[in-house]
């Protein structure tokens, strides 16, 4: 009995013992199970509620614009809601193919700063992409003249913006001849067609410099590039009247519509992206949700902002932390790694190729 006695307390303290130890390690596993059940229901709750913020702000979307209805008439016509993306990216595509004509006609190294075409040039190369330098100088002007508009300030904010970026009389002669585009309604828009429309480039640029010429007399912001200025004055302009003053220009801006949209749009994505406890798969699941929300054109006009220097966060320059051990700039290239924009056409847009800026997006229509 004393044998058999000291057994059964050796069996009884082995096995409580280990008991008591399942038990303690249930209840950590419990414990971390609703930790990562709160932390869940936690995140869901916040990103629902970010959707539902990412509606508003559609909603809330209203762009006024003369334009014309069937051959002549001219009518006001009112955008509200996703109808404004598509106002919005006519707009970018009008001054887009505007500034391709001078920007087709000058070099690389006379569009760009030397230190920008050198960090443009490493993420080309980084990326694998094939796309055109000087297109892709077209679209950065392009959409950031849309964004912030011309008027005094937005002028100032642009050519702050593109002071380490490009060369300032490309900059000066750019702005000059898009600040000439008056609203449709204004009696000058006809003036501006006919510069516009014109195609021998030696007398389009004579047109404009007419424009900004009074009595021989420049308008303070404006300049010819010197890789043109040999060739000017070879046509003869100066029988035309003056150019009108004091008309509204055509790019009022849109940073008070969409400054905010794009702003809640990148820190919902990266909301979900920073999320260490869920896997990958799970975060494009939630990600998908928020795509879902976007319409072709706001897809569209992702695409540019995120090409512009307003965007390159997105995708081409992420914000990440280095590390010694594997690259994780790939980590958080936004756009890529959740197929944002995978509804697009991935051959052309209006002219631009969107495969040759993602090559990495796996396009819905092939």
């Amino acid at each position: 009995m004393d044998k058999t006695g000291q057994v059964g307390d050796f069996i009884g303290g082995v096995v409580g013992t280990i008991f008591s130890l399942s038990g303690f390690i249930m209840l950590l596993i419990t414990l971390k199970m609703q930790a990562s059940s709160d932390h869940l229901q936690k995140f869901e709750m916040i990103f629902f509620e970010m959707v539902r913020f990412h509606r508003d702000n559609i909603q809330e979307l209203e762009f006024d614009i003369y334009e014309h209805v069937g051959t002549t008439t001219l009518e006001k016509v009112n955008y509200t809601k996703r109808k404004v993306f598509r106002a919005v990216f006519t707009h970018f595509i009008s001054c887009r193919n505007e500034l391709q004509t001078f920007l087709n006609k000058t070099s690389l190294a006379d569009i760009y700063q030397p230190g920008h075409l050198k960090k443009i040039e490493e993420i080309k190369t980084y990326r694998k992409g094939t796309f055109d330098l000087r297109k892709l100088a077209g679209l950065d002007m392009a959409w950031c003249i849309t964004f912030f508009g011309l008027s005094n300030e937005g002028e100032q904010t642009l050519r702050r913006l593109f002071r380490s970026r490009y060369n300032d009389d490309l900059v000066n002669f750019l702005l000059s001849y898009v600040k000439l585009k008056p609203k449709r309604e204004h009696s000058s828009y006809n003036r501006w067609k006919i510069i516009s429309a014109t195609k021998p480039f030696l007398k389009k640029v004579a047109l404009i410099e007419h424009a900004y010429s009074n009595g021989n007399r420049y308008i303070s912001g404006f300049s010819i590039p010197q890789t043109w200025s040999y060739q000017t004055g070879l046509e003869d302009v100066s029988a035309l009247a003056p150019y009108p003053k004091g008309f509204k220009k055509f790019y009022g801006g849109h940073q008070f519509r969409l400054g905010h949209y794009f702003r809640h749009l990148y820190q919902s994505v990266k909301f979900v992206d920073r999320q260490k406890n869920l896997s990958f798969a799970s975060k494009y699941d939630y990600v998908k949700i928020l795509r879902a929300q976007l319409s072709v054109y706001e897809q569209a006009i992702l695409v540019m902002n995120s090409l512009s220097s307003l965007g390159l966060v997105w995708d081409f320059a992420p914000d990440y932390e280095e590390s010694r051990w594997y690259d994780r700039r790939k980590e958080r290239e936004l756009i890529s790694n959740y197929n944002l924009i995978k509804n697009l056409p991935n051959d052309t847009l209006y002219g631009i190729n969107i495969m040759e800026y993602y090559p990495k997006v796996n396009f819905e229509i092939v």
